[in-house]
């Protein structure tokens, strides 16, 4: 049994019946990422928006119960219309970052996450 930690990526492919620009939009402007961050039954009352590599968003969102989680995403790569790179991260209101645990997860829980997002055209075309 090995004792380093192994690391594993995770890829989600989602295809949107949408206009590569309108989904483009709907990860880069941070009043269109309000519309549509966080699962169901929470709202996303705010998002500020870094939008270059390297720069960091800070977005909120809130259960309807009124309990607030806020996440990071710190931009690795950008290519304008194909693709976002970024780490998502946990966070205060204040964009600090802070561990699971600090979040009521069991302690010693460690979270990192890279994420990437590919938006392409697709070459398929819909059913008539």
């Amino acid at each position: 049994m090995s004792t380093e930690k192994e690391i594993h990526d995770v890829v989600v492919t989602r295809t949107f019946d949408a206009p590569l620009d309108r989904v483009w939009r709907a990860w880069s402007d941070p009043d269109r990422v309000t519309r549509w961050w966080g699962p169901q039954g929470f709202s996303s009352p705010m998002c500020r928006m870094d939008f270059r590599v390297g720069g960091t968003t800070l977005v909120c969102m809130r259960s309807d119960q009124g309990w607030e989680l806020y996440n990071t995403w710190t931009y690795r790569s950008i290519e304008p219309m194909d693709r976002i790179e970024f780490v998502h991260g946990f966070a205060d209101k204040d964009g600090t970052q802070v561990t699971p645990a600090e979040l009521g997860l069991p302690p010693g829980s460690r979270t990192r996450c890279a994420t990437r997002y590919a938006c392409r055209r697709s070459t398929t075309t819909r059913p008539s």
